[in-house]
């Protein structure tokens, strides 16, 4: 082994040189005004917000775990 790491695939490398000129993708039209927030995205939100609970594991990556919820 000549101890170097492999070389990147040509495709990457293209890719990688696009992505500064171009940027990430978008989804949707970023100049289109907001539209406002229905009744059901609103309820959909919430329920996340309460029911879900956001977790920071020891290597650092993110999770959502369900909320215990107390026994009556």
């Amino acid at each position: 082994m000549t101890g170097k790491a492999p070389r990147t695939p040509l495709g990457m490398r293209v890719t990688e040189k696009l992505l500064t000129i171009f940027g990430p993708p978008q989804l949707g039209d970023s100049t289109a005004p907001h539209r406002p927030v229905s009744a059901e995205e609103r309820e959909r939100d919430q329920d996340l917000r309460t029911q879900l609970e956001r977790v920071v594991g020891p290597d650092g990556h993110s999770y959502l775990v369900e909320r215990q919820v107390p026994a009556e």
